[in-house]
């Protein structure tokens, strides 16, 4: 993980009992190692990026006999995110002109297009939204295929996959899906407009 849904499998392990092995690049730094380690995790850092980190993650779950939890690429990451579009139908009056995304790996993009699809509102665009340096999904869009990142070079280093999951793609062909690239400068004043609100 970069650090979020590592929190998230922490969070799970510890109210369920059980031992986990978060994995993450020493890119995520040393927050989301400390609050991992509070919640009683083994941490370990790998790698400079997710990629990295996740390989190692994989090498530990085949070595070890242990489960990987993957962190966006996996249908049941997509179904708990579908969830999202449901709880906004139940409390918006009407249909939203536009859903904004943030998109790492394309799991949260992945159950916003499953949840659209479940409701009926498969006409709502989706803007994809990527920091420069972190853009595997536009690349991938503007290539037509996967394409993998010579390196995360963005601030958003929790964001960053240098190959988004083969399903994100196809969500841009069953809903519209446009994809925004912002630089960090932009993402970081966003940030504060809305701390600030």
């Amino acid at each position: 993980t970069g650090g979020n849904a590592g929190l998230a499998a922490a969070y799970a392990a510890r109210q369920l009992g059980l031992p986990i092995t978060v994995v993450v690049p020493s890119s995520s730094g040393p927050i989301p190692v400390r609050k991992l380690e509070e919640l009683g995790a083994t941490v370990e850092i790998y790698g400079k990026v997710w990629d990295d980190a996740n390989r190692r993650a994989q090498e530990l779950a085949k070595a070890e006999g242990w489960v990987s939890i993957p962190p966006f690429d996996h249908p049941l990451v997509w179904e708990g995110h579908s969830s999202l579009v449901q709880e906004l139908k139940d409390s918006l009056e009407a249909k939203p002109g536009a859903i904004v995304v943030a998109v790492g790996g394309g799991g949260l993009l992945a159950g916003v297009v499953a949840g659209l699809q479940q409701v009926g509102w498969q006409d709502v665009p989706i803007i994809a939204a990527e920091t420069l340096g972190a853009h595997s999904f536009h690349e991938a869009l503007k290539a037509g295929r996967l394409v993998t990142l010579p390196d995360i070079t963005s601030v958003a280093t929790c964001l960053g996959a240098k190959t988004v999951a083969a399903r994100a793609l196809e969500c841009a062909r069953e809903c519209q899906v446009i994809s925004q690239v912002v630089e960090d400068a932009e993402a970081v004043r966003a940030m504060e407009q809305f701390l600030g609100e």
